[in-house]
C-alpha cells in the first residue's frame, strides 16, 4: 500500500491519481462511497444498484465478469473483433 499527497481545493474536492484508479478498476462515472473510521476516511468503490453495461450503459442481457457488467451486443462485437 502506498500514498500520494494531494491538496483538497477551494470547493472541497481532491483528485485521485490515475495510478490508484487504474490498480483499483475505478472509472470515470463510477460511484464511490465514502465514509470515516475514526480518523481516517474511506472511498470504496459502491456497487451500482441497477447494473449496466461498462461499454454502452445497457441494462438489458447482462453478463458479470468480475466486477463489471457487459450486454450480449457488447460482448458479441468484441468477440467478432478478438477474431
Amino acid at each position: 500500500m502506498y500514498g500520494e499527497v494531494r491538496k483538497i481545493d477551494r470547493l472541497g474536492r481532491v483528485v485521485i491519481p490515475k495510478s490508484i484508479r487504474m490498480n483499483n478498476q475505478i472509472l470515470i462515472g463510477d460511484d464511490l462511497e465514502i465514509f470515516t473510521d475514526g480518523k481516517k476516511l474511506i472511498l470504496t468503490k459502491s456497487k451500482p444498484s441497477n447494473p449496466s453495461c461498462v461499454v454502452c450503459n445497457s441494462c438489458e442481457g447482462l453478463k458479470q465478469i468480475e466486477d463489471s457488467y457487459l450486454c450480449d451486443q457488447c460482448v458479441d462485437v468484441i468477440a467478432k473483433t478478438a477474431k
